[in-house]
């Protein structure tokens, strides 16, 4: 049996309007144009963010804070975030 995975990028997360004290999360399809919402709760959504808030920085820098998060594998999710905030400049 082959496994399809299809690779997904966070778009944002954003107050829910369909279920009231939740959140939605949306991904893209990195090579495509499908779009999948997630309804997730307050704890993930704060998670979520915490984890991909990104900060400008001295002399142009951009920070991802990952302390949520931090392990030997933060650093490579980090760099991605941040190559996906530059296609999208």
């Amino acid at each position: 049996m082959t496994e399809n995975k299809i690779e997904m990028d966070v778009l944002g997360i954003t107050y829910s309007q369909i279920q009231q004290g939740a959140y939605a999360l949306l991904l893209k399809q990195r090579d495509g144009d499908m779009r999948v919402p997630i309804v997730v709760g307050v704890s993930e959504a704060q998670s979520i963010a915490m984890r991909l808030e990104i900060k400008s920085g001295v002399n142009n820098c951009t920070i991802i804070n990952d302390y949520y998060n931090s392990d030997v594998n933060s650093l490579a999710i980090a760099l991605d975030v941040m190559n996906q905030q530059r296609q999208h400049q």
